[in-house]
């Protein structure tokens, strides 16, 4: 894999256009420009509309793809607007099939024939051993979540981390890393996205911006995912950035907040204050959530923006349901 100092970018912007023309989502953007640029391979389940635009594409653009023949459909996640952690195996359906790209056609085809090896697509796809293994170890745990990894991962005590290890906005189609990290603070996950970022402010800046989600999330793993504006409040502004569900509890009391609290000491306990009315508590608690700041540190800026600073949510258009993307 090349080093994102090394990547030749001639070519790169224009497959970004294409993608974008084809209804690709952001991460689907993300993940072809990546394996196209040599820095890492990636794993896409596509249609078989989608595969054909992928063969295009590589003959085009010179990049490598290969595409497994078991279909499967997608079962969509509680909550989650759409999104989908987990699939199942199906005959005689026209649904999704695993899609394996990267530098060239000979990389892309070991890694399909070596799919079950988690080693070895972990190291192709540049997910720390850390998280590997974390993913190997929780997914008995996962079953019981229709296998999203996201309430189990590590939460840092003062719940903040990097902006560039936040994957709790892949459900509003963002983020710079797509695998589930051991712990939202992991070291090498940041590494790992921070060399992401800077092969894409190298390829599409503007699509790197959008990747970006500074804020405080709130997971929830039936009631929903929750990007906030604010969580001290602002008057005349809602607590809600974005969110995944409305119907829920817990997308009720968000949406009627006036100010969201971190309890410290405890991974998953949120206090939120609303309105003083009778319809509405005055705070309520709610323990079976995370929650996790996401904001620029250690030199994110620099490295998202170069000479760039300043991050917030007014930068971004938030989508509060996922975009299908190409081949749907």
């Amino acid at each position: 894999m090349q080093d994102s100092k090394n990547v030749d970018c001639s070519g790169l912007a224009q497959l970004s256009l294409d993608l974008k023309r084809l209804g690709s989502t952001r991460c689907q953007r993300r993940d072809v420009l990546l394996a196209a640029s040599g820095f890492k391979a990636s794993r896409l389940m596509l249609t078989d509309m989608g595969i054909e635009a992928v063969r295009q594409l590589g003959h085009t653009f010179g990049f490598g793809w290969a595409a497994g023949r078991t279909s499967f459909a997608l079962r969509l996640d509680t909550g989650k607007g759409g999104f989908s952690n987990h699939m199942t195996r199906v005959t005689g359906f026209d649904g999704r099939r695993e899609v394996f790209l990267a530098k060239n056609g000979a990389t892309a085809s070991r890694l399909l024939a070596a799919h079950a090896n988690h080693t070895m697509i972990g190291r192709a796809l540049r997910i720390p051993t850390c998280c590997t293994q974390f993913y190997l170890d929780k997914a008995q745990a996962a079953a019981k979540h229709a296998y999203d990894y996201s309430g189990l991962i590590g939460m840092p005590r003062t719940h903040t981390a990097s902006v560039l290890s936040n994957t709790y906005c892949r459900y509003f189609d963002r983020g710079i890393v797509d695998h589930f990290p051991c712990r939202h603070h992991c070291r090498r996950t940041r590494e790992v996205a921070k060399q992401s970022a800077m092969t894409l402010r190298r390829v599409d800046p503007s699509l790197l911006t959008e990747l970006v989600a500074a804020g405080t999330f709130v997971y929830s793993d039936r009631d929903g995912v929750f990007w906030l504006n604010d969580i001290d409040g602002v008057a005349g502004k809602p607590v809600i950035h974005a969110q995944t569900a409305r119907e829920s509890n817990l997308a009720r009391h968000l949406a009627r907040a006036s100010q969201v609290q971190i309890v410290l000491g405890s991974e998953r306990i949120l206090r939120v204050y609303g309105t003083h009315d009778e319809v509405h508590p005055r705070s309520s608690i709610f323990d079976n959530v995370s929650v996790v700041s996401f904001r620029p540190n250690y030199g994110d800026e620099e490295v998202l923006f170069g000479d760039r600073s300043g991050l917030n949510n007014d930068q971004f258009d938030p989508m509060t349901r996922p975009v299908e993307g190409y081949g749907n």
